[in-house]
Order: C-alpha cells, then structure tokens, then sequence
C-alpha cells in the first residue's frame, strides 16, 4: 500500500515515514501542498496523510481541490491544533479523519487500517486466499496455519494481490504500487522478487501457478478452485482490538529500535529547535520594540505552530504546551502589545529551558 505523505517538519517526516515503513507502507514525502498536489496528480495513492500548515498550500485548501477535482483517495489530516473549529474545516473540505499531534503511534495505525478497509474491495480486516491468510494489523502471513517468512517486498506483493485479486497487473503498475518515486527498480527486479515469492508459495503448500502470468499484460492471483480448501476471515474479535488502536503493538526490540531512532533524530532536531527559537524570539523582541511588522508577526506564528508539531512527536509535552501558548498569542489579526510581546518573550525563554533540558534515554 502506497502513501502520500505532505508535512514540511523534517523530524515529523523521518519519524513517520520509519513507522509506516515497519508496517510494509511504502512512502513519499514532500514538503509543500504545491508539491502535494503534483505528485498526487502523477501517481497513485491508497492514502494521503496531510498537514494542515504548509508552504505554498495550506492543508485545507489542497484538500478541497482534492476533493474539487475528483479525487475519491483516503486524506488524513494531522495538525497540532486541537480546536473543534479546525477540525470542522478539515471534515467540511473533505478530509476522511483527523489527528492531532501529539498522536499515539498505535491510534494512528489502526485509523490508517480502518480508512484503507473502507476504500478497498475486501474490507474485512483479514485478507485470505484459500489457506493463506495475510493479517495487515501484525503483517503475518501463514499458510495452512504455519507461518511464512518473507521478504518486506516479497509481503508488499502478496497483499497488493490478495487486495485486488481479480486485476491483472503490469510491471509498471507494479513498481507504481509498490516503489517510492525516488527509488523505482528495472522489471528484472520486479520479476526477481515474484520468482522467489511463488517459491516460497508452492514450498509452503499453494498450487504452483497461484500468481499466474498474462505473457504481455502482467500477473494476477489465480481465483480458487472449487477443491482447494478455504478459510473463514469473518471478522472475529480481534477487530475490536484494530479500531482502538490495539492492533499495532511492536515487539519489546522494535519499540527498543523505535526509541532509539528517535533519540539519534532528536540530536538534529534540537538545535534546529532552538534555531527557529532564536528567530521567533528576534521577531518578538521587534514587535516589543513596536518595531515589527504584520508579516514577521505572522512568520513567527508559523514557526510556533511547527514547533508544536515538533516537539508532539518527540513527546515534549510540557515544551508543546509551552509552544501552544505561543503560537495562541501571535495568531491574531492584529500588531500583538508590547505588553503581549513581553509574555511571550517569558514563554519563549521557559520553552528554550525544556529544550535544553530534554533528552531522549
């Protein structure tokens, strides 16, 4: 499953596209709407995740002309904005959920699930073939109830053919559906991985020609024989466990990975962090001086709403509140005080404080 991923905060970018690449998504990320819209119109997506606050192209306005354009792809909002108001514009401009950051790792997850199950042909939330059967909450994969190890593109293909089992798909379709923009293979690489994939098939038990071939058109899971044995993928009581989060649930070293990850990103973000900090504490300081302007104003409130964003997905959270009263200051109609000014030159030191103080074990 391919996603398109519009958010312009670097760490946000590296840390989800980590997390949706552990659970076998395929991402491209760009930084801007303008640029959002381009690939989106390029290539095909089952789900677009979309920022609010962007450059170029502010989230609700790409997400109407989406939407305006005929666009019928899954759209999630993300923001750090926690009001009902906000959330009413992404909703009414068509948007099919909304999370505010910070979010829990899982939560997102099982809504990704739950907007790809409505989209899809199989909207159950098992995908099985006779006695394969392919869980995309804990990306197992078993055969006759034993297990099958594979590659993670070796997953990618059995589930974009147990997703879509009567389409025929050509190689390019293949790379289209199953590649990052930034990385597409030859087809001899393509075909490599298919070859390797029905082996491990035919070894665990399938018929050999269970992904058959269409010489000149492409490959396709062949529809079950009357006498090959089925299996029953009604919803059972784990899909309660999917639609409250339950479903993702990493291993005690994936999570141990997950962390440490995120402490070798928080060494680059920190002093971005407080770089940005700097900046918005300049444009305050003007603005004490009545010397600023509306424009800086405005700049000062995008670098505090991105710093919200931030400092969510790293779990700072007396830091995001700090921030959170910052960017609610500056985002008016009208030149702050100078007595406003100088609260948020307090709250702007306090949140250089937390920054420095903050360490990922």
């Amino acid at each position: 499953m391919k996603i398109l991923l519009i958010e312009d905060d670097d760490s946000s970018i590296a840390l989800l596209t980590r997390s949706l690449n552990t659970q076998h998504y395929i991402v491209d990320a760009v930084k801007d709407g303008e640029m959002g819209w381009t690939y989106a119109s390029t290539f095909d997506y089952d789900l677009i995740i979309l920022d609010i606050m962007l450059p170029k192209l502010d989230g609700i306005t790409l997400c109407k002309r989406f939407r305006g354009a005929g666009f019928t792809t899954p759209i999630m909002l993300l923001t750090a904005q926690d009001l009902i108001t906000a959330k009413l514009q992404g909703l009414d401009a068509g948007a099919d959920d909304y999370l505010v950051k910070p979010f829990d790792l899982n939560e997102l997850m099982a809504r990704i699930r739950a907007l790809l199950r409505r989209s899809s042909s199989n909207p159950l939330p098992l995908l099985g073939w006779g006695d394969l059967l392919l869980d995309p909450s804990t990306c197992d994969v078993t055969y006759n109830g034993q297990p099958l190890i594979l590659t993670t593109k070796e997953y990618d293909l059995l589930e974009l053919f147990l997703r879509d089992s009567y389409h025929v798909f050509s190689s390019d379709e293949i790379i289209d559906r199953l590649w990052s923009s930034d990385d597409f293979p030859a087809e001899a690489t393509v075909r490599s991985h298919l070859r390797r994939l029905r082996h491990k098939l035919q070894v665990a038990g399938a018929p050999p020609d269970a992904i058959a071939t269409i010489h000149g058109r492409g490959y396709y899971l062949k529809p079950i024989q009357p006498e090959d044995r089925t299996i029953d993928v009604a919803p059972s009581a784990d899909e309660g466990k999917l639609n409250n989060g339950a479903g993702f649930l990493p291993s005690e070293q994936q999570q141990a990975q997950y962390r440490s990850f995120l402490a070798e990103t928080w060494v680059t973000t920190k002093p971005q962090c407080l770089e940005s900090l700097d900046r918005l504490s300049e444009i305050v300081q003007q603005l004490r001086l009545d010397n600023g302007t509306y424009l800086e104003q405005s700049q000062a409130h995008q670098r505090a709403h991105k710093l919200v964003g931030t400092l969510g997905i790293f779990t700072l959270t007396s830091g995001m509140e700090f921030a959170n009263k910052i960017e609610k200051i500056l985002n008016r109609s009208t030149l702050l005080t100078s007595t406003e000014a100088a609260i948020l030159s307090i709250f702007i030191n306090e949140l250089s404080l937390e920054i420095e103080q903050f360490a990922i074990a």
